[in-house]
């Protein structure tokens, strides 16, 4: 006796509908089905396409085109918000020190005594290179 050969008990792998489906629901976990498809407002889009040869996901990615932009351009801001957010307990707690800026009152007076004339910026920038050589 021969199985029943129907569309049914076939396996998804030979179905070429069913791996075309998986493509389109990777690019938009949305749309789990063909009803799901025509449903979309891009649906007139997408027939065309598709009557034109395209293949499915290529439809879909055509379609579709300016929403998954979107999509990916709303995915990447939410990543970039949580990688500044994840990595916000590796900032200072403040009250580490004086600014590189700030030369101490009695040093910059000595570096007035030693090299009279030198604008202040001068003395600030010789304070930094002797500390950053500590």
């Amino acid at each position: 006796m021969e199985p029943a050969h129907d569309a049914v008990t076939e396996t998804t792998e030979s179905r070429p509908e069913t791996a075309a489906m998986e493509a389109v629901r990777a690019l938009d976990p949305a749309f789990q089905s063909f009803a799901d498809l025509a449903a979309m407002p891009e649906a007139g889009a997408f027939n065309r396409l598709v009557l034109k040869g395209n293949t499915l996901p290529d439809a879909f990615r055509l379609a579709r085109y300016e929403a998954l932009g979107a999509r990916r351009a709303a995915e990447a801001g939410r990543y970039a918000l949580n990688r500044a957010y994840n990595r916000s307990h590796l900032t200072a707690a403040g009250g580490g020190g004086a600014p590189a800026d700030l030369v101490p009152p009695e040093t910059m007076e000595l570096y007035r005594q030693i090299c009279p004339g030198l604008p202040d910026e001068a003395y600030r920038a010789h304070y930094r290179r002797a500390q950053s050589q500590r």
